[in-house]
């Protein structure tokens, strides 16, 4: 049973229940004008008529909140069609304010382990298939385009004693031997395959390693997070605000209307016990 056809169930429910306290209050009615004597009557008149009080009250309540009662124009109703920006600015301020703080957050950022995704993730055979069959490509394009960069960078490290030509040459050639390893290595899968493997058996026994890993990544998730907390409010508010209000109350209802049927079951029952204890207690005066 789909969302659709559960809410309506529900709402079948509800109003059915409205309909028998109606049907029970009218044949009470009809009996009580022609067997007065009958003082049980009264106590089930009270009881139906407060049912029917507490069950039409409830009805307005909930659908007030999703479209206009009897489609009549009356103030304070279809109310989220009428403030779906409040509510976008409200929910996003909710969520950011209780859920992205760094009390909240910080639980969920520490149990991060990247090291074991990378290692599990590296172990599957699929996996290390992509790796060879992508990595030497990437590898050479990397040093291709590269290349002058990194000879700068090399260069950049020596102390200004030693002679500029001698630290490009040193540079040049650390550049050249870098690329050819990277051509080696990219032209043989095997020695690729045996580099990874080194990498997964190095990441599964360093345990050094493993909490360096751990700690760089909770800490750029654990900035970036707070860093983003407003552009999180900023996204759900923006959402819902472009939401055809229509449409926004239609998914709404979808999702809590099942749930909010029951209020007017629970109004019904207990109006009518209400109802009944008021009736009750004024026969004693």
């Amino acid at each position: 049973m789909n969302k659709q056809k559960k809410l309506q169930h529900h709402k079948n429910i509800a109003t059915g229940l409205l309909l028998l306290i109606l049907c029970i209050y009218i044949t009470v009615v009809f009996v009580q004008k022609s067997h007065p004597q009958l003082s049980f009557l009264g106590y089930i008149k009270a009881f139906t008529e407060a049912a029917m009080v507490g069950a039409l009250a409830d009805w307005f309540a909930v659908t007030a909140l999703f479209r206009k009662p009897l489609n009549i124009n009356i103030p304070h109703t279809n109310l989220i069609e009428q403030r779906k920006k409040d509510i976008g600015d409200n929910l996003g301020v909710f969520v950011v304010d209780n859920f992205l703080t760094p009390q909240q957050i910080r639980p969920y950022i520490t149990n991060i382990n990247i090291a074991s995704f990378l290692i599990n993730w590296l172990s599957n055979d699929k996996n290390k298939s992509f790796i060879t069959d992508n990595a030497s490509q990437l590898l050479k394009n990397l040093v291709d385009n590269h290349k002058n960069t990194i000879e700068t960078h090399i260069i950049s490290q020596f102390p200004p004693i030693i002679p500029t030509f001698i630290a490009q040459t040193i540079a040049k050639k650390v550049t050249e031997g870098l690329n050819n390893y990277v051509i080696t290595l990219a032209n043989d899968p095997t020695e690729l395959n045996n580099t990874v493997e080194k990498l997964i058996h190095q990441l599964r026994t360093n345990e050094a390693l493993q909490h360096k890993m751990n700690k760089w990544v909770q800490k750029m998730a654990y900035q970036f997070v707070l860093k983003n907390r407003t552009e999180v409010s900023t996204l759900i508010s923006s959402t819902i605000t472009n939401w055809e209000g229509r449409a926004l109350s239609e998914k709404l209802e979808l999702e809590v209307g099942k749930d909010l049927q029951f209020i007017r079951i629970n109004g019904t029952l207990v109006g009518g016990l209400v109802g009944l204890l008021i009736y009750t207690l004024t026969q004693f005066l």
